[in-house]
């Protein structure tokens, strides 16, 4: 039953490895591009008084008008506010991706140590 178990339990922790590195690569992908696309929307991206009016009504901004029925206005968001806003909503999601990388490091340490463990291991009967 132990042997069985140990068997069980070491496919399972590589194939458990294996989504782990998976999952954490995906996030160091998104972190990338979640601060990069902040720094494009930063230097690069100039937002025309629609768009301003689209962002500031998806985000609920304070002082806008026509968000259900037409074409919405924000008279008080400038281009660069909106822009600040978006940046800093890339910035926090490659920051979100960031601290998720840190604890799938730790979960493949472990994986890792519990691994060796069952690998050294040793059944010996009475």
């Amino acid at each position: 039953l132990l042997l069985l178990l140990r068997s069980v339990l070491g496919h399972g922790l590589a194939r458990y490895m294996s989504v782990v590195v998976l999952i954490i690569m995906l996030l160091i992908t998104c972190c990338v591009l979640g601060w990069v696309a902040s720094f494009f929307v930063t230097y690069s991206w100039s937002p025309t008084q629609e768009i301003i009016g689209v962002v500031a009504c998806a985000k609920k901004l304070i002082g806008c008008s026509d968000c259900v029925d037409g074409s919405p206005k924000c008279p008080e968001w400038s281009s660069e506010e909106v822009r600040s806003l978006v940046s800093s909503d890339f910035k926090l999601a490659g920051t979100a991706a960031a601290c998720c990388i840190t604890y799938f490091v730790g979960a493949l340490i472990i994986a890792h140590l519990v691994r060796q463990n069952l690998k050294e291991y040793r059944c010996e009967f009475v």
